[in-house]
């Protein structure tokens, strides 16, 4: 309780400090997060990112429950396209499916890493989530590798050549039970006309898969080994490393007990892409 406190203070301070510097513009402000369907101004709803990358229909409970939930989202992510800076790609723990089987059943749904694409510099917004959440079942769902029913802290990163790398904690049993598996994991969009394709308003819309990068153990309240405070970049340096993503996070044991920090790395080579 004390970290929480901590940075509520710090959050209070920041936001004294830009109320001074300057408030964001009354309407200037656009939603990442088109959950309200059908207000007014709230867009389409929640897409399939199936849908997205290849115009085949797709939905499920979880999406349209997201399309009109209100629901909340924190932690938020944001990046732009290095090789096209009108293209934009956030995140969020987004809570929008937590009723995804009605507020009765009471809130059993997926919490799960949000997947925003904006085209326009950030004016307008695509609303939808990274594949593999619970009651999944798109074409995209088989590419994942997660093993969770929740996920979030997201962290995003874009390498040079169309492609973006959304990395995650991730937790909670899908049976049910108590059980806090901690993982950390990757999930990897490319442009669907390949690495450094002309189009690049189609930069990271394709799923590529979701790689566990490092598995917790499974232990209620987070007893076991629990992986944390993700980080991730991606090499855009031209060199021969140019493409490499580095991807690293902090391992809490026994309860936070006792932490270390660890660190994965993956080539842009296919064998290696394939593996991360």
């Amino acid at each position: 309780m004390k970290r929480f406190a901590i940075v509520g203070v710090l959050a209070s301070a920041l936001l004294f400090v830009v109320g001074i510097a300057g408030a964001s513009t009354p309407g200037g402000d656009v939603r990442l997060t088109n959950d309200c369907h059908p207000d007014a101004d709230c867009g389409a709803g929640y897409t399939s990112s199936y849908t997205l990358a290849t115009g085949v229909p797709y939905t499920d409970q979880t999406l349209d429950e997201c399309t009109i939930s209100k629901g909340r989202e924190n932690e938020p992510a944001v990046q732009v396209d290095p090789r096209n800076t009108s293209v934009l790609l956030g995140s969020s723990n987004d809570y929008c499916g937590v009723y995804n089987r009605g507020a009765l059943a009471g809130a059993i749904g997926p919490i799960w890493l949000g997947y925003y694409r904006s085209l326009d510099g950030g004016s307008s917004w695509t609303s939808s989530l990274v594949p593999g959440y619970p009651d999944d079942t798109s074409p995209y769902a088989a590419l994942s590798k997660a093993r969770t029913a929740s996920a979030g802290d997201p962290v995003v990163a874009w390498d040079n050549h169309g492609r973006a790398f959304f990395g995650s904690e991730s937790s909670g049993d899908p049976a049910g039970s108590l059980k806090t598996f901690g993982d950390v994991f990757v999930a990897r969009f490319e442009n669907p006309d390949g690495a450094d394709a002309a189009d690049t308003t189609r930069d990271g819309l394709a799923y590529r898969g979701t790689t566990v990068i490092e598995k917790g153990s499974s232990a209620p309240n987070l007893l076991g080994k629990f992986n944390d405070k993700t980080a991730i970049e991606a090499d855009r340096s031209g060199t021969v490393c140019d493409g490499n993503v580095y991807f690293s996070w902090a391992r809490f044991t026994g309860n936070g007990r006792r932490s270390t920090t660890s660190s994965s790395r993956t080539s842009r080579s296919p064998a290696m892409a394939t593996s991360m």
